[in-house]
């Protein structure tokens, strides 16, 4: 699966989310740098972490784990 239709699953379901709580929802156009405009004044944006293969230390407190 290509990186925009990972985006793409998400911001369907967010989607339907805010109808069903009554809101408007207005898909934003393609140069747009956000997803929906919601009752016509509140722009919103989603982000979606893509997957990777590298491999990395996280550092948390003082815990340190492998990530991949």
């Amino acid at each position: 699966m290509d990186r925009p239709a990972i985006h793409a699953l998400p911001k369907a379901a967010i989607r339907r989310i805010l109808e069903a709580m009554g809101l408007t929802v207005e898909p934003a156009g393609a140069l747009a740098r956000y997803d929906f405009l919601v009752a016509r004044r509140l722009r919103i944006a989603i982000r979606v972490a893509f997957p990777s293969s590298s491999r990395r230390r996280v550092r948390v407190g003082r815990r340190c784990c492998p990530y991949v």
